[in-house]
């Protein structure tokens, strides 16, 4: 008999959430801005979808279109493979935690 794996328990609640970004991939001289948007938002972290190529460890940042003076530093956690039903969408983990609240929070 086959046994499944458990699922990892996740370190915070994800919301679904769809909004543009842009986001901006850093190297070592140079950084590259491109359009995505997300897909779903906890406090440590965003998964995005868009046309780029990343590489889980790189160092990104996010810029949100209603908050362009806050941006929001990152790293690549994973990548979706290519073929795979999550090709062109990556995680992102936040170098510090967003302070969001549910609806209905103050």
């Amino acid at each position: 008999m086959r046994t499944l794996a458990q699922p990892t328990p996740r370190r915070a609640e994800r919301m679904h959430v769809r909004m543009p970004v842009s986001l901006r991939i850093e190297s070592q001289d140079q950084s590259v801005g491109h359009e995505a948007h997300t897909v779903n938002l906890s406090n440590v972290g965003v998964q995005i979808f868009g046309d780029f190529a990343l590489l889980p460890g790189q160092a990104v940042t996010i810029i949100t279109d209603d908050d362009a003076q806050y941006p929001i530093s990152g790293r690549v956690v994973w990548v979706g493979a290519v073929g795979s039903r999550l090709e062109g969408h990556a995680g992102v983990e936040f170098r510090e935690p967003l302070p969001l609240s549910r609806p209905g929070q103050a």
